[in-house]
């Protein structure tokens, strides 16, 4: 269990799980310039009540990459209660002040969830809950790798200063009206389950 601490940028990711069974993260604050949380190849796991602010990559990335010599899914994960941001400086959300970038800096606005890119062994039975997103592109569900992503449920998620009208329009194609971006070109993607959504100020 990692339990109630912070990290300041932290490296190369904020923190970098990669074959873990059976963990708990609870209570954690990232605040980095990098992504805040990468889930790769793990299984049966629970992040909650963490709050992730990582304006210049994800938030937090369930992966299943190669990083274990084959390809392995990363698989029944719950996320929830979390809150991930992407329009703070770095260091803000720590210090409490949470200062965004002017208009001079061009921010990336990249997904706070996001699956993949790396995605060999594919994705099963994941959860995320009652997250509140601020500062992005939403959600990003991708394939690339051509694996599968099956019975993944978002539920109860609220978004605020979202941005870019393609990014709904192109989850209105899908299945309903929620800001995601997706790769699917090679990979498969089974019907997922997108219930309950806020979304507060969609900036085209």
């Amino acid at each position: 269990m990692l339990k109630d601490f912070a990290i300041l940028k932290g490296g190369p990711f904020g923190l970098l799980a990669t074959g873990v069974d059976n963990f708990q993260i609870h209570g954690l604050t990232v605040d980095t310039n990098r992504d805040g949380m990468d889930l790769d190849c793990c299984r049966n796991g629970h992040v909650s009540d963490c709050s992730v602010n990582s304006p210049w990559d994800d938030a937090i990335c369930p992966k299943s990459s190669f990083a274990l010599g084959y390809a392995r899914s990363t698989e029944n994960i719950t996320i929830a209660n979390c809150y991930v941001a992407g329009c703070y400086e770095v260091g803000t959300l720590l210090d409490g002040t949470f200062k965004k970038y002017g208009p001079d800096v061009r921010v990336p606005r990249t997904g706070r969830i996001k699956f993949g890119t790396e995605s060999n062994g594919g994705f099963k039975n994941i959860t995320v809950s009652n997250c509140i997103f601020e500062g992005c592109n939403g959600i990003a569900l991708e394939s690339v790798d051509g694996a599968l992503l099956e019975d993944v449920t978002f539920y109860n998620i609220t978004m605020r200063d979202i941005s870019g009208e393609e990014r709904v329009e192109t989850a209105c194609n899908i299945q309903r009206e929620f800001p995601m971006f997706t790769r699917f070109q090679r990979g498969t993607m089974l019907p997922q389950k997108l219930l309950e959504w806020t979304i507060l100020g969609v900036f085209r």
